[in-house]
């Protein structure tokens, strides 16, 4: 073996053009075909300088993971098994709510280290994958203000999962506060051997007749705005008016099959939805949100079945409560 921090680039025969790593010491390339653009690549690997194209061959099991059919989100938060992605790539978001999909892992993203935070101080997550380097707040510093803020409760795992294996990089992910160090792209296997590392133990199941989330709860919002009818009478006029505008939006762009579109209309429904106590429908814009980013066509059917019903129902809810209290049910949204 070399002398401890020394890397090694061997050139072999082969045609292969891959930058392939052999063990913690060694970078391998094909000399066959070599070009000058993989040369330099294989040099910046070896260096630490980038991520390599492929783990070590015995890293990763030979044996294909199985296939598993992931949990609801509101039944992943249940169990304590909810997943927090902090991703600002959308294809790198796609890429891994896939893989944590056919791992059978349910999971939220957000797009910034800041919207990260904001989503682990109001819900309750059993695991942060972060990516490193990302706007408004990176890995690091959300890594630190977790640790900080949840001193004395308990201690959510939290995995860096960046493209950039910097010489380093490593041990300040560790220092400042994160678990593992991971690389990507990355493989299945070696995504659910970490998994199954750090998360937590599946809790037990909810005793029947548990409630679920709530149809209506109206106390939500008049938690955030006081309890005076009018004032919370008209909010429920403006959310109902925007559920209709919204449902048919979602309606169109689940025929249209528009992935792009639905991810943006259940983001923004979800978001209102939780506010005024519609706490079940804000539940099913968050999981056809998630399976739109993930491509999952079959899932984004069958929860917007469920989504209608229960859209319907927030509906017919705030009709019944507005008519008692003398408000125009056919009140249109501003």
């Amino acid at each position: 073996a070399p002398p401890s921090g020394l890397r090694r680039l061997r050139i072999s025969h082969g045609r292969r053009r891959r930058v392939r790593v052999v063990d913690a010491c060694t970078v391998s390339i094909d000399g066959d075909a070599l070009r000058r653009r993989t040369l330099l690549r294989a040099v910046a690997v070896a260096a630490g300088r980038e991520s390599p194209d492929a783990v070590p061959a015995q890293a990763v099991p030979s044996a294909t993971v199985a296939k598993a059919v992931p949990p609801t989100i509101a039944e992943a938060r249940t169990s304590g098994r909810l997943i927090l992605i902090a991703e600002d790539d959308p294809v790198n978001q796609k890429v891994i709510l896939q893989q944590l999909a056919l791992l059978g892992y349910a999971a939220e993203v957000a797009g910034d280290g800041a919207q990260a935070l904001r989503m682990w101080r109001e819900g309750r997550y059993a695991l942060l994958l972060t990516d490193l380097h990302m706007p408004h707040m990176d890995g690091y510093a959300l890594a630190q203000t977790i640790r900080a803020e949840e001193a004395g409760r308990g201690r959510m795992p939290i995995l860096a999962l960046t493209a950039n294996a910097l010489r380093g990089e490593a041990r300040r992910a560790r220092e400042g506060g994160m678990d593992e160090y991971l690389t990507k792209p990355i493989q299945l296997q070696l995504l659910k051997d970490a998994l199954e590392r750090w998360l937590p133990h599946e809790a037990a199941a909810p005793a029947v007749g548990a409630p679920a989330a709530a149809v209506f709860d109206v106390a939500v919002l008049e938690a955030l705005v006081g309890s005076e009818r009018a004032v919370v009478d008209d909010f429920l006029g403006d959310y109902r008016g925007a559920l209709r505008e919204l449902s048919d939006a979602l309606r169109t762009a689940v025929a249209r099959d528009d992935a792009g579109a639905i991810v943006a209309v259940a983001h923004k429904l979800k978001s209102s939805s939780r506010a005024v106590g519609a706490l079940q429908l804000g539940e099913l814009c968050a999981e056809l949100e998630i399976a739109a980013r993930a491509g999952l066509r079959a899932v984004v059917a069958r929860h917007f079945g469920a989504f209608d019903a229960a859209a319907a129902a927030v509906e017919a809810r705030i009709g019944e409560r507005l008519c008692e209290h003398g408000v125009s049910p056919e009140r249109e949204h501003p």
